[in-house]
């Protein structure tokens, strides 16, 4: 059987509150293909006018006062006539992310499990069933970071930041590079456990494993 390349699609969300429901205010996205090297970015506002119908908090609003001049550009570009309407962003991301889906295999990565993936499903589902990636590859960044330390890997500690902090595309790219990276260096351990020292590591898993299946049997 043959697989497809790995495409992974990093997406941030600048919002209006942390609901599923929160009134979007620009979608960032930047796609890499573990396999081939591919890259790609998507970017747009979102006009505020057209959300209505969904949430904002005011501590998200309090929260943006602090933010910088540079992020806060966003509120303004969501304000003007011409911007995309929710529907209108929506439909640009799908035409962008299907260009991918019918040749790699598909992944989105948001920063938690509850936020941009879950934030930009919910906008899909308030016009359509349809979602533009199989719900199996939604993916979470903190997950990632739980995962690398527990291989003693701080992959943030010397990941610079990109651009401006608090900006849809640049915070993508800066998830983008995270990801890749550690799914690099994942990589490379699971490589050198499976290739280099494979009798090793079960001998080593096997005598970690008994504690545990002594005490299970004793139970």
């Amino acid at each position: 059987m043959t697989t497809r390349p790995n495409l992974h699609v990093s997406i941030d969300l600048e919002t209006l509150s942390t609901s599923p429901a929160a009134v979007i205010l620009s979608i960032g996205a930047i796609a890499f293909c573990e396999d081939t090297g591919r890259t790609a970015h998507f970017a747009t506002v979102v006009s505020f006018d057209s959300q209505d119908d969904r949430q904002i908090d005011a501590s998200t609003l309090e929260w943006w006062q602090g933010q910088s001049a540079e992020a806060r550009i966003v509120l303004d570009l969501a304000r003007e006539p011409d911007t995309p309407t929710l529907r209108q962003a929506l439909d640009l991301f799908t035409d962008w992310i299907g260009t991918f889906g019918a040749t790699h295999d598909v992944h989105v990565w948001g920063n938690g499990s509850d936020f941009d993936v879950a934030i930009l499903a919910h906008a899909y589902k308030s016009f359509t069933p349809f979602v533009p990636w199989n719900f199996r590859k939604a993916r979470d960044m903190r997950t990632l970071y739980d995962i690398t330390a527990r291989f003693g890997l701080n992959i943030k500690a010397y990941t610079p930041r990109v651009g401006t902090h608090h900006n849809a595309l640049d915070d993508a790219q800066y998830q983008a590079n995270i990801i890749h990276e550690s799914l690099r260096q994942i990589g490379l351990i699971a490589r050198f456990i499976r290739d280099e020292q494979p009798d090793l590591w079960q001998a080593y898993l096997a005598q970690e494993s008994q504690p545990q299946l002594a005490q299970e049997a004793s139970a």
